[in-house]
């Protein structure tokens, strides 16, 4: 799975997470994210 892909899924979901009424917001699974595509010191993130 590619990050991109991975990233705009979870937003995807956030969003009809908010549209039934839950208040969550995507910024708190960037945890979840960095956890499974680590970005190591001196590397760029391309996504």
């Amino acid at each position: 799975m590619l990050p991109h892909f991975v990233n705009r899924d979870i937003a995807s979901v956030m969003d009809d997470l908010r549209a039934a009424g839950y208040r969550f917001r995507t910024e708190w699974f960037a945890p979840h994210f960095e956890f499974r595509y680590p970005v190591w010191p001196g590397e760029r993130s391309v996504y």
